[in-house]
């Protein structure tokens, strides 16, 4: 689709631990199968980037997810601090078998809160939902309430519930933006100005990546 086509871009960071299934859930948004995927078991090095386009029917329009897929791994964590800045939301993902993933995404979430506010929206993601589950739902609940989160319980692997999950977030990251009245302010929305559609140079590369 062209960018002419689109209406906005949300910038968009998905954190977590290494083997939580970040990058198989995303490839399960672009790729949708009702059919089992094969879960990825190479860790992402650094950062990788992806999009997604999802049309917003009650308004028709349509928006671009511009998807930073970042490693686990904390060997990169001061070079993933820049990804954390200016976005429209984070998607802090997290396995249902592993309590350590969880404790894990809490404090890079209560870090996120306290340094860059409220505004950003926060998706919390329980992957693996079909392995046994070693979470409780009330300390789950908990972080929900305490960090205002949007919470789907997900299983990467065949689909369940990752369209539903992005595509709650970009409602509300939507509904946000219009409230805020910050318009072009407003951190990690790109508006796609179709007054000028063509004349390519009024973009500059960052308005095709995020």
């Amino acid at each position: 689709m062209s960018i002419l086509n689109i209406d906005y871009i949300f910038k968009i960071t998905v954190l977590g631990d290494v083997y939580t299934g970040k990058t198989t859930l995303i490839d399960q948004l672009k790729y949708p199968s009702s059919k089992p995927c094969e879960e990825k078991y190479l860790s992402t090095i650094g950062v990788e980037y992806q999009t997604v386009t999802l049309e917003h029917l009650e308004e028709n329009k349509i928006i671009k997810l511009g998807i930073w897929d970042t490693s686990g791994d904390e060997i990169f964590a001061s070079i993933l601090e820049s990804y954390y800045r200016n976005v429209a939301a984070i998607v802090a993902v997290f396995s249902s078998d592993n309590e350590e993933t969880f404790e894990n995404v809490v404090k890079k979430i209560k870090y996120f809160r306290e340094r860059y506010g409220n505004i950003p929206q926060i998706l919390l993601v329980q992957n693996k939902n079909d392995l046994v589950n070693k979470i409780s739902q009330d300390d789950i609940n908990e972080v929900i309430r305490k960090y205002h989160c949007l919470y789907f319980s997900c299983n990467s692997l065949n689909g369940e519930n990752v369209f539903q999950a992005f595509d709650s977030l970009k409602n509300s990251i939507y509904q946000t933006f219009l409230s805020s009245g910050l318009g072009e302010k407003f951190p990690g929305v790109t508006i796609i100005n179709k007054d000028f559609p063509k004349d390519r140079s009024y973009y500059s590369c960052w308005d095709f990546l995020w």
